[in-house]
């Protein structure tokens, strides 16, 4: 791991000037805790989730003690491939909440994994806590599609259906 820090060996995606970093863009950074949790999961590497479990809970902590609003996260960026460029204009909350809830399952995930019960209770409840958000917030029972609640600054309308919306947090 890399040195430690404020949420251990994390660090942005690349040298990012006027931001310190992309820790808050959620979908980027949290790859670190899914790297790792892929590595124990489908491969067995107990020790490699054990040498970097301290690290990943302190990046958990920062995402939710970070831009997080009634269980709505939000980031620098949303979807990775949109139409509009780096900061789409659907705003980035939706899937910025999908990766923190994902985020929350693999950290407990790994803590079970380790043994630490009490751990993977607390993680899997403020998983839940953002499932529930992230369903009031962003999800249309009647077309059964997740979509933002954003509408364009330009003209006021509604920006639409995107299908990483839909894709994301299921």
């Amino acid at each position: 791991p890399g040195a430690p820090g404020p949420v251990g060996p994390v660090r942005g995606v690349a040298a990012h000037k006027g931001t310190g970093g992309c820790l808050g863009a959620t979908g980027w950074a949290s790859a670190y805790v899914g790297q790792v949790w892929t590595l124990c999961a489908r491969h067995g590497a107990r020790r490699t989730l054990a040498r970097h479990y301290a690290s990943m809970s302190a990046y958990g902590r920062y995402l939710l003690g970070s831009r997080l609003t009634n269980g709505v996260k939000d980031s620098f960026f949303g979807d990775w491939s949109n139409p509009e460029g780096i900061r789409p204009i659907e705003g980035p909350q939706l899937t910025a909440t999908a990766y923190l809830w994902d985020t929350l399952q693999m950290l407990g995930s790994s803590a079970t994994a380790l043994g630490r019960t009490g751990e993977a209770a607390a993680w899997r409840a403020s998983a839940a806590q953002v499932r529930t958000a992230l369903l009031n917030a962003f999800y249309a029972k009647t077309t059964g599609t997740f979509h933002s609640n954003v509408t364009n600054l330009a003209d006021g309308r509604p920006v639409g259906y995107r299908q990483t919306h839909t894709a994301l947090p299921r």
